[in-house]
């Protein structure tokens, strides 16, 4: 670096050579500043919200109308067609799902990402303005955060109990309680037989149970509400000990055993980093400066993290995992040349600046190469951007804590624990290449088949791409949590009973299946519809299949459970289904 001309090393990030050598003058300073930063990093890692993915906020806007008509295909026509026609002039839908019935239109519109729920939803009214609809017809726009989702369910029973004596205690003493804890939102009972749109059903293992529907808060943590729920259900089993509190769905245990798994590939691959870079530095020292940058790094990206309010998921956890290996590796480009200079006989502090001017330029180049293809992820719009954008920021702010920390900290660092070296001395005459004997002679064919090692390279790459087309695709990988669900609906206009009767079989079915632990069936409540349900399957721990298998597997069993095709024409946008989703 030095041998090059003068207006090259002018050009040569002044500034950060500039901060090496304050870093250099002022190392207490300096070694303060990033403990500083790493307590930060604590306190930032310890508040950071534990959630599968990102928080996506999808704006959903609910339009509901009551009518006087009791023919449903009527109200269709004049009620449920004019208000999609309407709705559908509003740029930015996504989705919509429309319901009919005597007396009642619904209406859900997804929108994409780019406008808030607010805005979406003065969107709807003001195309719903003009709107000419039959007389007597009241409508109603209501938004829907899904965000705000059940974090866990639990069923209610006592013998000899009737349902509406169960739904009342559970109304009255129960779901208050649960309600009026931190972070949630509400707590919803339903199970209980009714008439009408309202009529809902739940079944525990084929018996009629009353429900309590946990939901949180859109910011809340998950975890935290459903320990606090949990803690909350534990004082109502001892108080009450006559009723059986039993929890039948949740995401809590899922959410910790994935974020701790991911957590752990963390963990393994820092240490792994420490592991390999020993044997070539030999010089524990040299080696413990080098790992010294991986955490306070990390911990300087919480501390971004917990500024930008985004979760400890699976997301951001995989962009940190994935920029360890840059991390160390400018802290290992730094520490490696001040250790070469260190063997030719300088002294620690001057090896220290002499080797930050050689390199400086060649790191933050490299570095703003990587977060120039990580920082515009994190810029991207709609719903991917929602996804991505936490992971390419996190990795962004990374790799520049990692340059800040090879620029300053490991120079100030080395300067204070490296010792200097004897010209001549073993440390500073042993051959490098000769402690890795087997490298040297890879390296040694390498260069003299130099036709081969291309031909390879080329075979390698072309293999590659012939592999492509047999790698699954998704936007989401396929987790095996161990549940899954299946949706069913009967014709339009079947009595709670006869649906409840059609569940009956699909249950029975399902359970013939050896690795079918527990069913959970509801009906009406969270579909909107009397005559529609979802079955929740959980599966054994110790099964010798995965869930994909088993979810096939119940599908063809209840194919001769399915509800009867007659009426599907009833209504024209609806048609009975039974599908099983993850």
């Amino acid at each position: 670096f030095e041998d090059q001309p003068a207006t090259l090393q002018a050009r040569a990030g002044q500034t950060v050579i500039s901060l090496s050598d304050l870093a250099l003058a002022r190392p207490r300073t300096m070694v303060a500043l990033w403990v500083a930063l790493s307590v930060a990093g604590v306190f930032a890692f310890l508040n950071l919200k534990l959630a599968l993915f990102p928080d996506i906020a999808f704006p959903v806007v609910i339009v509901t109308a009551t009518t006087n008509e009791l023919d449903v295909t009527k109200n269709e026509q004049n009620v449920t067609d004019p208000i999609e026609r309407a709705v559908r002039a509003i740029p930015g839908i996504t989705h919509e799902h429309s319901l009919s019935y005597p007396q009642y239109v619904a209406l859900d519109v997804a929108f994409d990402v780019s406008t808030g729920l607010a805005q979406r939803k003065a969107q709807v009214v003001a195309a719903l303005g003009g709107l000419k609809l039959p007389s007597g017809t009241k409508t109603t726009v209501s938004t829907e955060d899904l965000d705000e989702t059940p974090v866990a369910t639990y069923a209610i029973t006592k013998p000899g109990e009737s349902l509406a004596d169960l739904a009342r205690v559970a109304r009255r003493d129960i779901a208050p309680r649960l309600a009026l804890l931190p972070g949630v939102a509400s707590a919803k009972v339903f199970g209980a037989q009714s008439t009408g749109i309202d009529a809902s059903q739940y079944r525990v293992d084929g018996q009629p149970a009353i429900a309590v529907d946990i939901v949180k808060r859109a910011d809340a943590n998950t975890l935290e509400v459903a320990a606090a729920v949990a803690r909350e259900v534990d004082l109502l089993r001892a108080e009450r000990p006559a009723y059986a509190i039993a929890l039948t769905a949740e995401q809590a245990s899922y959410i910790r055993e994935a974020t701790s798994a991911t957590q752990e590939a963390l963990g393994l691959a820092v240490v792994l980093s420490i592991i390999v870079i020993l044997p070539f530095l030999r010089d524990w020292r040299a080696t413990a400066i080098s790992a010294i940058a991986i955490p306070v790094s990390l911990l300087g990206t919480a501390c971004v993290m917990w500024v930008l309010h985004f979760n400890l998921e699976t997301i951001t956890l995989l962009a940190l995992a994935l920029v360890v290996g840059v991390i160390v590796d400018d802290a290992i480009v730094a520490v490696e040349n001040i250790v070469r200079h260190l063997e030719a006989g300088e002294t620690p502090r001057n090896a220290a600046r002499t080797a930050n001017k050689e390199i400086g330029l060649t790191l933050v180049a490299a570095s703003f190469t990587i977060v120039a293809v990580f920082l515009p992820i994190g810029l991207m719009n709609g719903t991917l951007g929602q996804f991505f954008r936490a992971f390419g920021i996190t990795a962004s702010a990374a790799i520049l804590f990692s340059l800040l920390a090879a620029r300053t900290l490991s120079p100030t660092l080395a300067a204070w624990w490296l010792r200097a070296r004897t010209v001549g001395s073993a440390a500073a005459d042993t051959d490098h290449s000769g402690a890795h004997p087997h490298y040297r002679r890879v390296l040694r064919w390498a260069l003299s088949h130099r036709r081969s090692v291309v031909l390879i390279a080329i075979g390698a790459f072309g293999a590659g791409l012939g592999l492509i087309p047999f790698i699954p695709k998704g936007f989401i990988p396929h987790l095996d949590r161990g549940v899954f669900i299946v949706q069913f609906q009967t014709p339009l206009g079947t009595s709670l009973s006869d649906t409840a009767d059609v569940a009956g079989r699909l249950e029975q079915a399902i359970r013939e299946n050896a690795a079918v632990t527990n069913v959970y069936t509801t009906i009406g409540e969270r579909s909107g519809q009397s005559n529609a349900g979802t079955i929740s399957v959980r599966l054994r721990p110790e099964r010798d299949v995965t869930k994909t298998p088993c979810a096939r597997s119940c599908r063809a069993s209840t194919a001769s459970s399915r509800p009867s095709p007659t009426f599907r024409s009833w209504v024209r946008k609806r048609r009975s289904r039974c599908s099983s989703r993850s």
